[in-house]
């Protein structure tokens, strides 16, 4: 999965059709229109190693949106056994946001699976802990400590 981060020199695809994006900073590929599908790109997938790795962008998620991002999300994850949303680029959690982390949660890998979440900016991880659901999830302050042993 190389570096602990992407930067703007990294080619980066379409999480719906698989194109190639034009590397540019990652703040300005969020909530853009895909030049192959034009699906909106609100998350990156990267697969290594038997790990699916999410990083979701900064942009909005209305109410009328979540229940398709969140099947978007679950068809890009696919049956993998072992998950790692990235949420460095995320200062805020929407309530529904944290309604698809829980989805997750559940439909990763049965019991033999593996959620883990990194890069959680302050005030999203007050969230985080203000709902409890540090109790509930892997959180891991990195990309790397995330990786380590997974």
């Amino acid at each position: 999965m190389g570096d602990s981060s992407h930067n703007q020199n990294d080619a980066v695809s379409c999480p719906h059709c698989g194109l190639e994006i034009a590397a540019r900073p990652l703040e300005e590929i969020a909530d853009t229109p895909c030049g192959g599908c034009q699906n909106l790109i609100w998350f990156l997938t990267e697969e290594r190693d038997g790990i699916v790795e999410l990083t979701f962008l900064p942009g909005l998620m209305l109410a009328a949106e979540s229940e398709s991002r969140i099947e978007q999300v679950l068809s890009a994850i696919g049956d993998a056994q072992r998950v790692l949303i990235n949420l460095r680029e995320l200062r805020i959690l929407p309530s529904m946001f944290l309604g698809m982390l829980v989805s997750l949660q559940k439909n990763v890998g049965g019991e033999s699976g593996a959620l883990r979440i990194c890069g959680l900016q302050e005030a999203a991880g007050e969230v985080i802990g203000t709902t409890k659901l540090d109790k509930v999830f892997d959180i891991y302050p990195d990309r790397a400590a995330a990786l380590v042993d997974f």
